[in-house]
């Protein structure tokens, strides 16, 4: 499982730098940003 979560990591990071677009930047930080408010309220 950790090599699934390596590669999807870096194909994330693959496409967020290759791509010209801000949106797709900002986009993907709040979904980021959503998932981890989202694991620290289901931790408590």
């Amino acid at each position: 499982m950790n090599v699934f979560w390596m590669a999807l990591l870096g194909v994330f990071t693959l496409v967020e730098k290759s791509g010209h677009s801000r949106v797709f930047t900002r986009v993907s930080g709040a979904l980021l940003l959503v998932w981890a408010l989202t694991l620290l309220v289901i931790s408590f």
